[in-house]
């Protein structure tokens, strides 16, 4: 395939395996946008919530926004530890080896995301664990 990307051989599988799915792909680029936040915004004034880590821990997370806003931490919403927006996957299960590919596809992405923001917890994500 060809696109306007400069993409390594692995990435460039990845994009052609998954072409259905190009704009999910792209979205999933993180550092771009994040490079360009900081550029304009303090680091302390950057929150980065991880979704695994709000899920595992709801209570903390939110109490760790609040702090961040400056807000009252002491207010918890009735619903917490309700799970929202659940729907079982669309997309078939990928196998071993497209999930490999897909992990090689992201991984200077998450590293450079890392870089930026060492609070992510890579241990979080199978794929990525440091």
């Amino acid at each position: 395939g060809t696109s306007s990307y400069k993409f390594s051989r692995e990435q460039q599988y990845v994009f052609d395996q998954f072409n259905t799915y190009p704009r999910a792909m792209m979205s999933g680029l993180y550092s771009i946008g994040l490079r360009r936040l900081l550029r304009f915004f303090d680091r302390k004034q950057i929150l980065i919530l991880q979704y695994e880590r709000c899920r595992k821990d709801p209570l903390e997370e939110i109490t760790r926004t609040y702090r961040f806003l400056e807000v009252d931490g002491q207010f918890l919403p009735q619903n917490i530890n309700r799970k929202i927006n659940r729907k079982d996957h669309l997309v078939p299960k990928m196998t071993p080896e497209e999930r490999f590919r897909l992990a090689e596809y992201f991984a200077e992405e998450v590293s450079n995301i890392k870089e930026m923001f060492p609070e992510i917890e890579l241990s979080l994500w199978d794929d990525f664990i440091e």
